[in-house]
């Protein structure tokens, strides 16, 4: 065994392993171990408690952990910390003090692909009809990362900026490729896998691993009436009976309303097709799930019961005599005890992914498109090329595209276009 009895944050140190191996296989009950840089292990952070792993699908990876002093001098910000093979970087620390007396320093570790956002600058540069494979064996070099496999072969024009922001430009090739990040943070391999996450056949069931179970339900977001416009500022009046929106029977005077742009639509009545998917997703109520779980696959024999964040899982509450089938979109994993873990689950989304696969056949695809005058009170929803609805759509709305604010700042400054929504409310279906 190594370490012959001693522990290793009592500084003095004993036949550190040669090889770079993770201590612990599984995340359930393991302990923060602090790595040098070719990932050998330096100490084992054996009193530390409150460990936490807190991931947001396609947005955060943070560890969080308190350790009581004294402490390993290694442990400092930019150390390394190994979690069962998850490679963290120390990025904030604090010394703190219980009413009790007790020193303790807290720390908060970022995934390791955090450092690509502060990379050497690259140069501006723009690919047409590139896939993913071209793009990343030109961003990768000296960053230390490398390209994995990627399940997306399909080839799309994208622009890189330039600057240092690696990592912001990782995150766009996810919305144009439409597809999702795989990060191996141990060997800080990158590879891309499709969107809509895996079904393993895993459940929640109150009694057995399901212990809280809670509803959000948020109207701020609905629209009930939806003006689709086309190329050319084409509207559907031609295919719906001479009227120009969509809607629903609502409660509220005048209706909640919103524009939507799709300008590679040449044809009202697929315009009108697609117009009425979409609306399908934001006619009602935002709902997200909030589950309290415990983690079976840290009990012998039931490692096939691991969750993992993008899984998609179905919830069983006979107390209130509820099932869900959807995919997980945020994890606050408990490391120290797994049964204290949560799941934030994504809304039961409607499928477009047939009547997306029909459109793309027959409407014409643009390059560029420019933003329509319109209501100043009405919100604005940009649907063009290469990026989805939302993030939570990401998995049905394949070959689509919601232009942010910010990408089209330009272009709105010159026009009488007024979007009121923020960058995470142009697309309503947003399920956060």
């Amino acid at each position: 065994m190594y370490n012959t009895g001693r522990r290793y944050n009592t500084i003095t140190r004993y036949n550190v392993p040669p090889a770079p191996a993770p201590w612990f296989a599984m995340l359930a009950h393991a302990q923060p171990v602090l790595v040098d840089s070719g990932l050998r292990s330096v100490a084992v952070l054996h009193a530390a408690h409150e460990i936490f792993i807190s991931e947001t699908l396609g947005g955060e990876d943070k560890l969080t952990f308190k350790v009581p002093f004294p402490v390993p001098v290694e442990l400092t910000v930019g150390a390394l910390v190994d979690m069962a093979g998850r490679v963290y970087r120390v990025t904030i620390t604090r010394n703190s003090e219980t009413a009790e007396g007790l020193r303790l320093l807290d720390v908060e570790a970022w995934a390791r692909w955090y450092d690509l956002a502060k990379m050497p600058e690259l140069p501006a540069r723009e690919w047409i009809g590139a896939n993913i494979i071209e793009v990343l064996l030109w961003l990768l070099p000296g960053s230390h990362w490398s390209a994995g496999g990627t399940a997306v072969h399909h080839r799309r024009n994208i622009q890189f900026r330039g600057g240092v922001d690696r990592l912001g430009f990782l995150r766009e090739v996810e919305r144009v490729f439409n597809t999702e990040i795989v990060w191996d943070t141990r060997e800080r391999r990158i590879s891309f896998v499709p969107t809509g996450g895996v079904d393993k056949g895993l459940f929640f069931l109150r009694g057995r691993n399901l212990r809280k179970f809670e509803v959000d339900v948020d109207f701020s977001d609905t629209v009930h009436r939806l003006y689709p416009r086309g190329r050319g500022g084409m509207t559907i009046a031609a295919a719906n009976g001479g009227i120009p929106f969509i809607e629903i029977t609502s409660l509220l005077d005048p209706p909640p309303s919103a524009v939507l742009v799709a300008e590679e639509f040449t044809d009202p009545a697929l315009l009108l097709v697609f117009a009425s998917s979409v609306f399908a997703t934001m006619n009602t109520p935002r709902i997200s799930y909030a589950c309290d779980i415990v983690d079976v696959s840290a009990l012998p024999g039931l490692l096939e019961q691991q969750v993992k964040l993008g899984d998609v899982v179905d919830v069983y509450d006979d107390g209130i005599d509820f099932h869900v089938k959807t995919r997980i979109v945020r994890v606050k994993y408990n490391v120290s005890e797994p049964w204290g873990s949560q799941l934030e689950l994504a809304n039961n989304m409607l499928d477009l992914s047939s009547t997306v696969s029909m459109l793309q056949r027959q409407a014409g695809r643009l390059d560029e498109w420019v933003p329509l005058p319109m209501p100043p009170w009405e919100p604005e929803i940009f649907v063009a090329d290469s990026i989805t609805l939302s993030h939570w759509m990401l998995s049905v709305a394949d070959e689509l595209r919601v232009l942010r604010p910010e990408d089209v700042s330009s272009i709105i400054a010159d026009s009488t276009t007024l979007p009121i929504m923020g960058a995470t409310d142009v697309a309503t279906v947003t399920l956060t």
